[in-house]
């Protein structure tokens, strides 16, 4: 990334080989990194904190915590195609302001009604939905505002960094979410969180780049009138459909992922079951297992650009994926390993394995996002999103599903190998498309109709 470029806004660039300064001297976006970055440490505490005061706080069963998880997958799978269209009749910046107000009026609600006496499990399942539903708003609107933010060269260097904030609250969540909870009780805890959401809010109030309108103020298709268009909802979802599937750059990296994903979610079925019912790992050994998982994660974004940069987005992408199907396969080797009856071999074989699958996450998920959100014009990022997340959404109830009967009828070991080795069925898309020799995201298409690419 040397020498001056032209980004996708029209916005000079000037880059240089390993480092991105653009980023360290773009305000805007290090207004937006500080505020996920707070809201994802916040989250991390909910996520522990939620389950936490419907079990002790309220004396939940089993079915009710099933019900408490349901509410916080269902709104993704219901409502995400409509996410991408406020997304795109919006201003994002607005968008997400207003969802993480939202987010910080509901979450501070709980510690209210808590001290109130009027705390149940429908409170809380409400709560949930419709917190879920602003944070899948937030989402959509976030993978959309962000190129509006940074030029197209710089969307690797910037989906890196936010996903290493993402890493750090994945990683140091769960200890943090303990002292606090310890500290200041459940529902304490998650008056904190809705403090973290306004602290967000603030930060992405703050910046002052001004947002153009995107599919809101962009003009209908010829012939077509405003109005019509605008309360054409399905017309609207249709059309991010259309763009993906009609567009191969687009279409092909959902489909290893969606491919991938389908896998992986039937592994993960049976994957606690294998480590502690077959290999016989002892809670401090799974912790660990975990722990290296989150490690890798944490240290892959720190390397990604470079690598990016040295082999190209295309490769990187293709070998990350296919790294995590090869390490899917070390979990499995570790059963040959365990019939040799030799305990501390098996706990660093899947130590191993499950710090470079987490390592090579990163390395396509940074890459597939910046590549869609380089080569999507601005009026259709939201609904792209959205429509990816539902795919993969779906995806992965799917392989939830198959991974279930698949764990009655085949066995945890069975079913863990079919999940490792399907998720090497990924490979085979990138590897056969033009995605493969790509050097870094192309440029937006602003004209980009439905049979651009094949």
């Amino acid at each position: 990334m040397a020498g001056a470029r032209t980004a996708s806004n029209g916005e000079p660039h000037v880059g240089t080989p390993g480092v991105s300064p653009g980023l360290w001297r773009n305000p805007d976006f290090l207004k937006f990194w500080i505020g996920q970055t707070v809201s994802l440490l916040g989250d991390e505490v909910s996520v522990f904190a939620l389950p936490l005061i419907a079990v002790s706080a309220l004396d939940a069963r089993a079915g009710e915590m099933a019900l408490l998880a349901a509410a916080g997958r269902a709104p993704i799978v219901a409502f995400a195609l409509l996410a991408g269209v406020v997304a795109d009749r919006v201003r994002r910046r607005s968008l997400l302001v207003g969802t993480n107000l939202g987010h910080a009026l509901l979450l501070g609600s709980i510690p209210v009604a808590a001290s109130l006496g009027l705390l149940s499990m429908p409170y809380l399942y409400g709560v949930t939905i419709v917190a879920t539903t602003l944070g899948l708003l937030f989402s959509v609107a976030y993978a959309s505002f962000l190129p509006s933010l940074v030029p197209r060269t710089d969307l690797v260097e910037s989906n890196s960094k936010l996903s290493f904030s993402r890493s750090v609250a994945q990683f140091a969540g769960p200890g943090l979410a303990g002292l606090v909870v310890h500290s200041f009780s459940a529902p304490g805890a998650v008056a904190l969180d809705a403090l973290s959401f306004v602290v967000s809010a603030i930060c992405i109030g703050l910046i002052g780049k001004r947002e153009s309108r995107s599919s809101a103020g962009a003009a209908p298709p010829a012939g077509e009138p405003l109005l019509k268009e605008r309360l054409n909802i399905w017309r609207e979802i249709g059309e991010g459909w259309r763009v993906i599937w009609s567009d191969n750059l687009l279409r092909t990296p959902l489909a290893a992922l969606s491919t991938f994903n389908l896998f992986m979610n039937v592994l993960l079925v049976t994957y606690v079951l294998y480590l502690t019912r077959e290999l016989g790992l002892a809670p401090g050994a799974l912790g660990l297992v975990f722990a290296l998982y989150a490690l890798g994660g944490l240290a892959s974004p720190l390397v990604v650009p470079r690598v990016t940069r040295r082999f190209g987005l295309g490769r990187v992408m293709m070998a990350g994926i296919a790294g995590g199907g090869v390490m899917n396969l070390g979990v499995v080797a570790a059963a040959q390993v365990h019939v040799q009856g030799l305990p501390t071999v098996v706990l660093a074989v899947l130590g191993t394995a499950s710090f470079f699958r987490g390592f090579s996450g990163s390395f396509y998920g940074i890459n597939a996002r910046s590549l869609q959100q380089a080569i999507t014009p601005d009026r259709l990022q939201g609904r792209v999103s959205a429509t990816s997340q539902f795919v993969i959404g779906c995806t992965g109830l799917l392989g939830a599903l198959a991974g279930g009967v698949l764990g009655e009828t085949a066995g945890a070991l069975g079913t863990l190998t079919i999940g490792a080795g399907g998720t090497l069925l990924a490979v085979p898309w990138l590897f056969f498309s033009e995605v493969r020799g790509l050097r870094e995201p192309p440029a937006a298409r602003p004209d980009l109709t439905f049979a651009d690419r094949g």
